[in-house]
C-alpha cells in the first residue's frame, strides 16, 4: 500500500516536473522569437534610414520644370501644373534670395528636396508634404542631421557637427546619446559609471535633475565632464551641453566652462507651406514685372502724345513705398554701422550711444540677418514683420567668429 502511494506521488512530480519544463522551453523559445522580432524591426527601421540619406544623393531621373506664377497653381494642398496634378521636380529661384527644387509626386510632395540661401543649405526627403528627413549647413561649417518619425511626425534623432565635435542623440526610446570629442566615441550610460561622489551641492542638484546623463573627456593631466540635459515644450526640443573642467583623482567638478543649446523642431516640418512661400514670392515677382510694364508703355504712349500727367495718388504711393524699405532696411543698416566701428575700427566705446532695448535689437539682428529662427516671441514677433528676415536654422552657431565677438559684447553692455 505504500508503496503504491510512492509510485503515484512520484508520478506526480515527474509530470509536473515535465510540465514545468515544457512552460520553460516554450518561454526560452518565444523570448527568443521575440528579440528576433525586435532585432528584425530594428535592423528594418536602420535600413529605413540608411535609404533616406542614400536618396539624397541619387541621380534623377524625372522632369524638370522651373516655376512659375502662369503655369502652375495650388488647389486643395495639391500643386497642379496645366491644370494637372504634377509629377516631377520644381526648380526656383526667388528675389529673395532662395534657390532649390521640391519633388512631387501627383500633386503631393513626396521625395528630395533643396533648399539655398545666403550660403546656408538645406537638403531633405518629405513624405505626404511633411520632412522625414533633412540636412543642413551653414555657412560657418555648422551641420544637423535630423530624421523624423513617418508616421507620427515627431522627432527620433539628431546628429550635428560642431568644429570638431559629433553628436548624436536618440529620442525613439528614452534620451541617449554618443558624443564624440577630440576624435573618440563617448556614451552617455559607459561615462556616467566613473562619476563618484563627494560633488558640490550646486553641481550634485544639477546632476540629479540631467539623470546623469554626462560623458567624461581625459585629456593629459585633466579631465571635462559634459552634462546634457533634454527639455521639450510644444514645438522645440531643447539640448543643453554643461562643460566642467573636473579633478582626474577624484572626478570632482571643479570649474564650470560654460554651456550651448541646440533646439531641434519636436515636428517634422509641412514642407508645402515652404513651398507656398516660395510660390508667392514668385506671384509676387511675376505682378511686378507686369506693372512695371504697363507702367513703362503708359510712360511711353504719354510721352509721345503729351496726353495725360501722372494723377496725384500715384506719388504718395510710391514714396509711401520708398519709406517701408528704408523703414524694413534700418536694422540692418544700423547693424552695418556698429560692425564697422566696433569690428573693423576697434571703437567698443560706440556701443554707449546706444540703450539697453537698442543694444538687444542690434545683437538679435546679427542672428536675424542669418536667418536664425527664434524661439523667444519677442524676438519671433518682432523680426517676423521684416520684409529681409526669412527663417532658415534653429542653431546659434550660422554666424560668423567675428559676428560672434561683437554679439557677446553688445551682450556685456546691456
Amino acid at each position: 500500500m505504500l508503496k503504491t502511494k510512492k509510485k503515484e506521488l512520484l508520478k506526480i512530480l515527474i509530470l509536473i516536473f515535465v510540465f514545468i519544463f515544457a512552460v520553460s522551453c516554450n518561454n526560452i523559445f518565444n523570448f527568443g522569437n521575440k528579440n528576433k522580432t525586435n532585432s528584425k524591426s530594428k535592423e528594418k527601421q536602420e535600413n529605413e534610414e540608411k535609404k533616406q540619406k542614400e536618396q539624397i544623393n541619387e541621380e534623377y531621373t524625372g522632369i524638370t520644370v522651373p516655376l512659375d506664377a502662369v503655369n502652375f497653381s495650388i488647389e486643395n494642398e495639391l500643386l497642379y501644373y496645366n491644370k494637372q496634378l504634377f509629377t516631377g521636380r520644381v526648380t526656383f529661384t526667388t528675389n529673395e534670395g532662395y534657390s532649390g527644387y521640391f519633388t512631387f509626386s501627383n500633386g503631393v510632395m513626396e521625395g528630395v528636396y533643396e533648399l539655398k540661401r545666403n550660403g546656408n543649405v538645406e537638403i531633405g526627403k518629405t513624405a505626404g508634404n511633411k520632412a522625414i528627413y533633412v540636412k543642413t549647413k551653414s555657412n560657418s561649417g555648422y551641420e544637423n542631421e535630423i530624421i523624423y518619425d513617418e508616421n507620427n511626425g515627431l522627432i527620433k534623432e539628431v546628429n550635428y557637427v560642431d568644429g570638431e565635435y559629433e553628436d548624436n542623440f536618440d529620442f525613439s526610446n528614452k534620451f541617449s546619446g554618443k558624443i564624440k570629442k577630440f576624435g573618440k566615441i563617448y556614451n552617455f550610460s559607459e561615462s556616467a559609471k566613473k562619476i563618484k561622489d563627494g560633488l558640490n551641492d550646486e553641481t550634485e542638484t544639477e546632476s540629479e535633475n540631467n539623470n546623469k546623463n554626462e560623458i567624461i573627456v581625459d585629456k593629459k593631466d585633466e579631465i571635462f565632464i559634459y552634462n546634457y540635459s533634454l527639455r521639450e515644450d510644444d514645438d522645440y526640443i531643447i539640448i543643453t551641453e554643461r562643460q566642467y573642467k573636473g579633478d582626474k583623482k577624484n572626478y570632482r567638478y571643479l570649474v564650470f566652462m560654460g554651456e550651448k543649446e541646440e533646439i531641434f523642431p519636436r515636428f517634422s516640418k509641412d514642407m508645402l507651406k515652404v513651398f507656398k512661400s516660395i510660390f508667392t514670392d514668385i506671384q509676387g515677382a511675376s505682378n511686378a514685372q507686369i506693372n512695371t510694364n504697363a507702367n513703362n508703355e503708359i510712360t511711353q504712349e504719354t510721352a509721345t502724345n503729351y496726353q495725360s500727367t501722372p494723377t496725384s495718388t500715384s506719388a504718395p504711393s510710391q514714396n509711401n513705398n520708398t519709406s517701408n524699405n528704408q523703414s524694413s532696411d534700418e536694422d540692418l543698416a544700423t547693424l552695418d554701422r556698429v560692425y564697422d566701428e566696433v569690428i573693423n575700427k576697434g571703437n567698443e566705446s560706440y556701443l554707449n550711444n546706444f540703450s539697453s532695448s537698442q543694444l538687444s535689437i542690434i545683437r538679435n539682428t546679427i542672428y536675424a540677418k542669418r536667418g536664425y529662427i527664434f524661439k523667444k516671441e519677442k524676438y519671433k514677433n518682432y523680426f517676423s514683420r521684416k520684409s529681409w528676415y526669412k527663417g532658415t536654422s534653429y542653431s546659434e552657431n550660422i554666424i560668423t567668429p567675428n559676428e560672434k565677438k561683437l554679439a557677446e559684447l553688445i551682450l556685456s553692455k546691456e
